[in-house]
């Protein structure tokens, strides 16, 4: 169950006027993105052209990208983006958020600023990622490498393996006709494999 401030407003008519809301600006994404759905899902219920392809088409929003959102997929989610499905879903009323429009001269500076300090925060984290993708993508290529080695050391060790049983066959194909030609010898004197009687 969302908690109080989370899930503030997803029933009311006009967020802003009549309603506080939740505080958009500092929500973490993953909750913006399930209060949207909650939103949309409530939305529906009382009218059943709140779909997904009808916030993509009012927020111009790629419906991939809207399905994406919805679901909680939002790693790669633009501030920007994030605000127009968001402003589509309050019925286009900000009231108290002008944060979410920066750039626009009603906006508050005190909100703006911390706008664009989360926006630098967001950035910085997913220079971090990125660099962690990298270390994961080398670590990957070391592994892949590796493999590749112990590969050829099997292959290598099967042809030996084999060379071997080949080479052991005709020592033992040898053995056996040295020996069987000595029984021949011993038993008949005069045919004389390796020495005839005199």
């Amino acid at each position: 169950m969302p908690e109080k401030s989370y899930s503030r407003c997803i029933d009311c008519e006009h967020i802003g006027k009549k309603c506080g809301g939740p505080d958009f600006i500092v929500m973490e994404t993953a909750k913006l993105s399930e209060w949207c759905r909650l939103r949309k899902d409530f939305l529906h219920k009382s009218d059943s052209k709140w779909t997904n392809a009808y916030v993509s088409k009012q927020a111009d929003v790629s419906l991939t990208t809207i399905n994406r959102f919805f679901a909680g997929d939002i790693e790669d989610t633009k501030l920007s983006t994030a605000a127009r499905i968001l402003r589509v879903l309050v019925n286009g009323t900000w009231g108290q958020y002008p944060c979410l429009m920066v750039g626009n001269d009603s906006a508050d500076p005190a909100a703006e600023a911390e706008c664009l300090r989360l926006r630098e925060q967001v950035s910085s984290e997913r220079a971090k990622i990125e660099y962690l993708k990298q270390q994961v993508a080398f670590q990957e290529r070391q592994l892949i490498q590796k493999d590749e080695v112990i590969d050829e050391r099997g292959e290598f060790a099967v042809k030996q393996s084999r060379d071997i049983r080949i080479l052991s066959a005709l020592l033992g194909v040898c053995v056996v006709a040295i020996i069987a030609a000595l029984v021949v010898d011993l038993l008949d004197p005069n045919i004389g494999f390796f020495w005839v009687s005199r």
